[in-house]
């Protein structure tokens, strides 16, 4: 009966994980901290778009990141059927 709360729970937290931008802007000053060890893609995309003024690029590397996220979760979505599984028994 909890398969369908923790399938969601997996597809939020997937989508979230990618979305990692507000910690490393924080904590690095917006820099990516020493080395660029905290240059996660959305503070890098951040940079390339506000600092760089590279609008495009940035906005090519938003639709990369859309369709990654898009076909993790599409993968998600094919393998649910094998372990969710519905009160009642129905598709």
């Amino acid at each position: 009966m909890i398969t369908p709360v923790i399938f969601f729970d997996i597809v939020t937290s997937l989508i979230g994980g990618f979305q990692i931008f507000q910690e490393a802007y924080v904590m690095s000053n917006g820099e990516g901290g020493p080395v660029n060890s905290m240059l996660f893609y959305n503070l890098y995309m951040w940079q390339k778009a506000f600092e760089a003024f590279d609008m495009g690029y940035a906005m090519a590397m938003s639709w990369i990141l859309f369709v990654i996220v898009f076909a993790l979760t599409i993968v998600n979505l094919k393998l649910a059927p094998k372990w969710v599984h519905y009160e009642g028994g129905g598709k």
